[in-house]
């Protein structure tokens, strides 16, 4: 890559509470980040969320999660308590998988609404940050939108030093 450093380092496909406590790796990423060779580590989660994300908090090392997070997924409370969790440790959380898989129906004929998801997404004072997806042919000919308008009116609260570098890339967006 040829680079000095990331800004961030993300573990991927952390589920279970004894993978994101792998004693090894947390040393490792531990001798990773004093080295200046990052300056935030994460966990990205896909499955069993809310452990994930109580797990990571509860290290103590890690500074952001990065889960699927949609009006999709059947166990959203228990993922919005984790992340009340973790937020109130002081981690970063960024949602993906927001756009709750492009499409209503397997044969991929009925798209959802994008724009209706990802604010549903960012309604959550939580969430720090999304990575909307991109899916396909059918998203190439349907670039995202210039006016991002329909993200005014949500409300942050008390942004942190680290939600704020989130932020500025949401020119715009909030009032």
């Amino acid at each position: 890559m040829q680079v000095d450093y990331v800004d961030f380092f993300i573990l991927g496909f952390a589920a279970r509470r004894e993978s994101v406590f792998y004693e090894p790796l947390l040393k490792a990423l531990e001798k990773f980040k004093k080295q200046g060779k990052t300056r935030y580590l994460g966990v990205a989660t896909h499955s069993f969320e809310p452990e994930a994300i109580r797990a990571a908090a509860d290290t103590g090392i890690y500074d952001l999660v990065m889960t699927a997070y949609n009006f999709r997924k059947n166990n959203i409370a228990e993922i919005d308590e984790a992340i009340g969790y973790a937020t109130e440790k002081g981690l970063g959380i960024i949602a993906m998988k927001t756009m709750a898989g492009v499409f209503w129906d397997k044969e991929r004929t009925r798209p959802i609404n994008t724009k209706a998801s990802l604010k549903w997404v960012l309604k959550n004072e939580n969430i720090h940050t999304t990575v909307p997806e991109r899916w396909g042919v059918i998203n190439l000919n349907h670039p995202p939108p210039d006016d991002i308008s329909f993200a005014k009116g949500l409300v942050i609260k008390e942004m942190s030093e680290f939600s704020t570098h989130f932020y500025q890339q949401l020119p715009g967006c909030f009032s």
